[in-house]
């Protein structure tokens, strides 16, 4: 292999990161609520422990941060099953892992996915494990929706869920929650979370993904045609 066009390749792509990464610093700065799912990646990846292990479910609580966070050190610190599509794998998953993790185990789920395995807030709390839950609540089946909308051109039906208040489930649990409803509440509260060890619950209101597109390529045409923000 000639070294030198490994190398002006290497620079050639970095550059090429570098500007793309560039022309989405408006989303990785939003303001205000909702808040944007780029600008909590960037919030979690300032407050994320440097021995902290991710494990993450399907949906929109894997792609903005399998896409865009960065992670402080080698090894194995991000568990998804993005690819097989099983809702409800992130807090039981979660659990799991941190009997064989020293550190900090931050499950990303979805209000989706969250309705599959609730009940485990009540293993979270009688074992007492160093598990921070952060739920995403866009208040339906989102990859559903987005699907519908920007692969088939289908109207939605049957994904919509009714008003929950997330913290007050996981306040009947026994554990600490918060709600971050806009973006100047999440360093604050990210930095709260990791304060201590020991369990956390924090939800996230969010636009659902046929609303507020995540970095899918395969709907960024299609977005892009209807004028939509994405950041494909």
């Amino acid at each position: 292999i000639d070294r030198s066009i490994a190398d002006s390749r290497a620079k050639t792509n970095a550059r090429a990161r570098e500007a793309f990464m560039a022309s989405l610093d408006a989303c990785f700065s939003r303001e205000g609520s909702p808040v944007h799912p780029m600008r909590f990646v960037r919030e979690l990846e300032r407050a994320l422990p440097e021995n902290a292990l991710i494990v993450a479910d399907p949906g929109i609580s894997a792609v903005y941060a399998s896409a865009f966070l960065k992670l402080k050190g080698p090894g194995r610190k991000w568990i998804v099953n993005f690819s097989v599509g099983a809702l409800g794998y992130g807090l039981p998953a979660g659990l799991g892992a941190s009997y064989a993790h020293d550190g900090p185990v931050v499950v990303l789920t979805g209000d989706g996915s969250f309705g599959f395995t609730a009940g485990e807030l009540e293993t979270l709390k009688r074992s007492g494990r160093d598990v921070k839950v952060v739920l995403f609540n866009n208040e339906c089946f989102g990859w559903i929706r987005a699907t519908s909308r920007f692969s088939s051109g289908w109207s939605r039906f049957a994904t919509d869920f009714s008003e929950t208040d997330y913290p007050a489930v996981a306040r009947g649990f026994g554990l600490e929650s918060e709600r971050a409803a806009d973006s100047a509440d999440l360093a604050r509260v990210l930095e709260g979370m990791f304060r201590g060890k020991g369990p956390f619950f924090l939800e996230m209101p969010v636009l659902p993904e046929d609303e507020q597109v995540p970095p899918v390529p395969e709907w960024a045409d299609e977005a892009n045609r209807l004028g939509m923000d994405c950041p494909y």
